[in-house]
């Protein structure tokens, strides 16, 4: 009777075990389908801010581009002939010019400046007011573009510039910052000025986060200071460098 019994509960044990098989299952799927959106939930909100106020905009502008629009009448279409005008032109090439030539020479000087302060202050090598002094580096980035303008115009204006008269007094003469093959070099000094202390902190942060035991092991072993910048920190701030760069 009990094998009977035993033998008669078998498939129904059996059966359940394979529905609760059948539903861990389902659930498990559903799941990972669930995990695998969100993330993208997550994101979304980003996502749909730069496709509408980023990638929106570049598209229309590119749609306004096959058009000419005159002064007087409706815009016309014009296809690429709009670029064939530009890429003719020998005033956009001599700008393409010296863009690369600002960015060949400013960008790496800059971040090389901002990679110096951010190894001074994650080494502790000024231990006194290093707070004081980051705050102090990272402030021109946080004055507004209008004071900017107005402290640097007052600075590069011939009558009013101190530096003016500094170089007169030097006996190098009357120098035009704002005329003439200088100006690139003006611009590129107010750029590093604004942005060394933006790309220090991230700098700076990069190397933070890097692990300490390295710094430790490499003092136990006797290495110089120039050794740990030169193989340890420089090597650990590649990433930060590579994302200021693309900044």
């Amino acid at each position: 009777m009990a094998i009977g019994l035993a033998g008669a509960a078998g498939p129904v044990v059996a059966d359940s075990s394979r529905e609760g098989d059948r539903r861990r299952s389902s659930s498990g799927r559903r799941g990972i389908r669930w995990d695998g959106l969100r993330p993208y939930l997550f994101l979304a909100p980003f996502l749909i801010t730069f496709l509408v106020f980023s990638v929106g905009p570049v598209l229309y502008s590119i749609y306004l581009s096959l058009f000419a629009t005159p002064l007087i009448g409706p815009r016309k279409f014009v296809g690429l002939q709009n670029f064939i005008n530009a890429f003719s032109d020998q005033s956009f090439w001599s700008g393409v010019e010296r863009v690369a030539l600002f960015g060949i020479i400013q960008v790496p000087l800059m971040l090389l400046i901002a990679l110096f302060f951010a190894i001074v202050f994650d080494l502790e090598l000024v231990r006194r007011g290093a707070g004081i002094l980051r705050l102090i580096y990272f402030l021109p980035y946080a004055i507004p573009g209008v004071i900017s303008a107005l402290m640097w115009g007052y600075l590069y204006e011939p009558r009013y510039s101190p530096f003016d008269t500094i170089l007169t007094q030097l006996g190098l003469g009357n120098v035009n910052f704002v005329g003439g093959n200088i100006v690139l070099a003006s611009i590129g000094n107010i750029v590093t000025w604004e942005y060394v202390g933006y790309n220090m902190i991230i700098l700076y942060v990069v190397l933070r986060s890097s692990p300490r035991e390295l710094i430790d092991a490499a003092v136990v072993d006797g290495a110089k200071l120039w050794d740990i910048v030169r193989y340890v920190k420089i090597p650990m701030a590649r990433i930060g460098l590579f994302l200021t760069a693309i900044l």
